[in-house]
């Protein structure tokens, strides 16, 4: 990341065009997951193998990595700013409706938002709940 961002310095030095050094943020910005050394191309893979995102389960019984990456970059109290979705893998208020004793699902800590989203996903029968990216 330094690489680039150095790079970036010299293109802005020899005044190169701002698209290229913007076209560079982006590129830079979409290849390294936050909190992470690691590369990604654009998160992880669609493997559904078992593994996790931030330290959050993901994968295995419950829906893939990819999935919660896409949801909420592994972050558990997320919340949507278009809809009432919330919490890790982003359930909406009316499906989640009060489950653990939690008013939303952001508020539930993650194992009981793994139970929730376990239960849903149903060992891939319930993908569709995530959208159709999901059930491929």
């Amino acid at each position: 990341m330094l690489q680039v961002l150095e790079e970036l310095g010299a293109r802005v030095a020899s005044r190169r065009p701002v698209v290229v050094v913007l076209a560079a943020v982006l590129v830079a910005t979409l290849t390294f997951a936050p909190g992470t050394a690691e590369a990604h191309s654009v998160g992880p893979s669609r493997s559904r193998a078992p593994g996790s995102i931030n330290g959050l389960a993901c994968g295995g019984d419950l829906p893939p990595c990819f999935v919660l990456w896409r949801e909420s970059r592994g972050n558990p109290t997320a919340q949507n700013r278009r809809s009432s979705a919330s919490g890790k893998w982003q359930a909406i208020d009316s499906t989640w409706a009060g489950f653990g004793g939690y008013r939303k699902a952001r508020h539930a800590p993650p194992e009981v938002q793994d139970d929730f989203a376990r239960r849903l996903w149903n060992g891939g029968r319930g993908c569709r709940h995530w959208g159709r990216v999901a059930c491929r």
